[in-house]
């Protein structure tokens, strides 16, 4: 046999070539007798190329954020409302402080109106003064406005002597009717006398007594230091009191209930403690209330719990009377605002009467003079 590579005889043993070494493979046999074998080329390695390093671009250094424009705004918005709250809390302080005595200090209004300025509550007042005298009429005629119905309590004269008076002196001395309001009640017949407005609210500037009366309706055996406090002489003590009162009572909606449940009167309600601000509310009243729940005190027994000295602040009556009072002012010096609730006692004249002025000059000589007015003609 030949080499197939050179073509040299090979090695019959081994099939090895003598020339160039190529050793002739054996042949396999197949199924196929015609298929040759054909030889296996030998292929050298071939050297592995190392991989390419990947470029990793360097990482960007972020540059500082600015703080937001919008946080800053919200900060100082922060701090400007913060500010007016204490502004404002300060404000409410300083008027707090200054109405620490119930009668002394400004008020919002003086009564009968929400705000007087305003030309549409005039004509307003105009329409409640209108509404009064009809309600007026019908008292005198010995009817309820509401119910049509005879009242017991009501004069059937159309000329009441007492009450021709009251508005001829009302008429003669004030530019306002509205300025001065009375009503009297003749203790010994519960015949009520009323001036024109009588029915109107005003602020209720030292009226202490619609608290003693419920708390006395509510709890009749309870609370007896509270309740001789509450008609003390003493403005500090009749504040603490007073007071103590309402909380008793369940706070000012409660005894405003039990005032117009137990005493059927329509303009007395109370719209903050006493000594505190009138900012938000007010305590009102009408004389004709005023002087029904002095009816109601003297009912009981005990006038004698109204113990203001009106003399000594300049009040004059007759010799014959004795005078159980309270008084209320918007200013302890100037008595542009001033109130008199008071049970008169003498040999002829026995009556309550609740006097209630606005825009006062000389308030103590209007009381003065109503005041003998009310006993000349129940005498």
């Amino acid at each position: 046999m030949f080499c197939e590579r050179c073509g040299n005889r090979l090695d019959p043993a081994t099939n090895k070539c003598f020339n160039c070494g190529f050793v002739l493979a054996e042949e396999t046999p197949t199924d196929n007798p015609t298929q040759i074998q054909q030889p296996v080329m030998q292929v050298p390695p071939q050297p592995q190329t190392p991989p390419m390093p990947q470029y990793t671009p360097p990482m960007q250094a972020q540059p500082p954020q600015k703080p937001k424009k919008g946080s800053n705004k919200a900060v100082l918005w922060l701090i400007i409302i913060l500010l007016i709250l204490a502004l404002l809390g300060a404000g409410v302080y300083a008027v707090y402080q200054m109405d620490i005595i119930e009668g002394f200090g400004p008020s919002a209004s003086y009564g009968y109106d929400d705000d007087d300025d305003d030309d549409n509550d005039k004509d307003d007042e105009k329409d409640d003064t209108e509404k009064d005298d009809k309600d007026d009429k019908d008292d005198k005629d010995g009817k309820d406005s509401k119910s049509g119905k005879s009242s017991a309590a009501k004069n059937s004269n159309d000329d009441i002597e007492l009450e021709k008076e009251l508005n001829e002196y009302i008429s003669d001395n004030f530019a306002e009717r509205t300025d001065v309001t009375v009503c009297v009640i003749d203790n010994k017949t519960g015949e009520i006398y009323k001036s024109r407005g009588a029915n109107k609210q005003y602020v209720a500037w030292g009226f202490y007594l619609p608290i003693y009366l419920a708390l006395d309706a509510e709890y009749p055996n309870d609370y007896a230091d509270t309740k001789a406090d509450i008609m003390s002489s003493n403005i500090a003590l009749c504040n603490t009191a007073a007071n103590n009162g309402i909380d008793y009572l369940g706070g000012l909606d409660s005894l405003n209930e039990v005032i117009s449940d137990n005493f059927k009167v329509k303009k007395t309600s109370f719209g903050r403690k006493f000594g505190a601000s009138s900012i938000y509310g007010d305590n009102y009243t009408s004389a004709e209330d005023a002087a029904k729940l002095l009816k109601e005190l003297d009912d009981k027994g005990k006038h004698d719990l109204l113990q203001y000295n009106i003399a000594a602040q300049g009040i004059n009556y007759s010799k014959d009377l004795s005078v159980y009072a309270h008084t209320g002012t918007d200013n302890a010096n100037v008595k542009s605002t001033y109130n008199v609730f008071a049970i008169a006692k003498g040999t002829k004249a026995d009556f309550s009467i609740a006097i209630m002025t606005v825009n006062q000059t000389n308030a103590v000589q209007t009381v003065s003079d109503i005041l003998e007015i009310a006993e000349d003609e129940l005498s």
